[in-house]
């Protein structure tokens, strides 16, 4: 299998991005169709895994989606494969846009944006969508999701240099859609450094469902919002649907929401809000 770094264009160049590794697993961008057939399997199988009513977690997507993705065709995939036999165990596509509205216009965020409050806040930055974050049921816990959404960003922040300048990145926003009712995805996005940023309602086969915009934040940027504004929750993911429900509703009420403190598997996560 050819491990090769993500194509750019011409004009741009090639670009690296190590591999990381995680508890028996590499974790890289995977740019060569051999990985599909591994893909399309995990993904079916993390599908058929989810109950009827949380099929809306993870869309079906196309073997044609998945293999553009695959050639570097504006984007990238970000695959988990196992160190012993190669196997794909986990991946997550992203899709990239030159603004917002260019962002809306592909079809890679359907988040309402009436008040342009979202629009403004990205201006004419580059957007970059985590999508299709899948994880083989049989490797669930195995600490990928943090591997995955860990290179996400690092292809994100090396795709924004200049060539030239090497060490300046462009700013860019990094976002994700999430199932308001996916408290497992919602706490694992947090962990990544996620903020809740905005939820509201879309069809989705016929039925009304909570969707969530998460923004990637620095760890300096919510620092600096939680000094200035230190209120906090503390939930117990032990009560999955509870803390879904809970932190939609702050969201929904016009706060933004990420976490502290306490991702640790034994502590309670504290949440922070603050005032969008």
């Amino acid at each position: 299998m050819i491990l090769s770094s993500p194509a750019l264009s011409p004009a741009l160049g090639p670009m690296v991005l190590s591999t990381a590794s995680f508890s028996g697993f590499n974790v890289c961008v995977l740019d060569d169709p051999q990985w599909l057939d591994g893909m399309m399997a995990v993904h079916q199988k993390t599908r058929e895994a989810l109950p009827a009513d949380q099929k809306h977690f993870l869309l079906p997507k196309t073997p044609e989606y998945f293999a553009s993705l695959l050639k570097g065709e504006g984007g990238a995939i970000i695959g988990a494969f196992s160190k012993a036999n190669d196997e794909v165990v986990g991946f997550c596509a992203v899709v990239g846009a030159d603004h917002w509205r260019d962002a809306q216009a592909k079809g890679f965020v359907s988040c309402p944006d009436s008040d342009q409050r979202l629009a403004d806040a990205c201006g004419q930055t580059q957007i970059d969508v985590v999508q299709s974050f899948c994880v083989n049921p049989s490797f669930q816990g195995s600490d990928l999701s943090r591997g995955l959404l860990g290179q996400a960003l690092s292809w994100c922040q090396y795709k924004r240099q200049p060539v030239s300048l090497p060490f300046l990145c462009k700013e860019g926003v990094l976002l994700a859609q999430v199932a308001g009712e996916n408290a497992c995805a919602l706490t694992k996005f947090m962990k990544a450094g996620y903020a809740m940023e905005a939820t509201w309602t879309q069809d989705v086969d016929g039925i009304k469902r909570q969707k969530v915009l998460m923004r990637y934040m620095p760890r300096k940027e919510r620092m600096s919002m939680f000094e200035r504004n230190p209120q906090g929750i503390k939930l117990s993911t032990q009560t999955a649907p509870l803390l879904a429900d809970v932190l939609v509703r702050y969201v929904a009420a016009g706060r933004r929401v990420f976490l502290m403190q306490g991702s640790g598997r034994k502590s309670a996560p504290v949440f922070a809000y603050v005032p969008i």
